[in-house]
């Protein structure tokens, strides 16, 4: 009896310790290695781009759209993005290209991969909405 609790106590010991896995899983987007970092100091907010859509007054996802700017020149044109969750782009505005929605600025610089959440990004909370860069989760304002 002994000698059957002390081979259950070793085997036990032996086959119980966790193995640290050498490579853990990372979530990736094909846009990790080209990130532009945003200086929100360095930006004019009075001078913004607005989404027109020629279709109809009332933008729905999928019908193509171009940002203007206040003299209604083209900044970002139409068909460029299949979609944007954007209406006034002054600092940057989420767009959908290659079926990953993306945050950009006015010249384009892409600047994060967007939390995909219930079909569309991120939930704005308490003025805060999650975002990710080089595999990594971030809380952006």
């Amino acid at each position: 009896m002994k000698l059957g609790l002390i081979f259950l106590a070793i085997s036990m010991t032996l086959f119980s310790c966790d193995v640290p896995k050498s490579n853990p899983i990372k979530k990736t987007s094909s846009l990790d290695s080209i990130y532009h970092d945003l200086d929100i100091s360095k930006i004019d907010t009075t001078d913004y781009l607005v989404r027109k859509s020629k279709e109809n007054a009332y933008y729905e996802l999928g019908v193509p759209f171009a940002f203007v700017d206040k003299r209604n020149d083209t900044i970002i044109p139409a068909r460029k993005y299949y979609a944007t969750w954007t209406d006034t782009l002054k600092t940057f505005a989420i767009v959908s290209k290659n079926s990953e929605m993306i945050g950009i600025d006015r010249n384009e610089n892409l600047l994060f991969s967007v939390f995909s959440f219930d079909n569309g990004p991120d939930y704005v909370v308490e003025g805060l909405f999650r975002v990710m860069r080089n595999g990594q989760d971030w809380v952006c304002k």
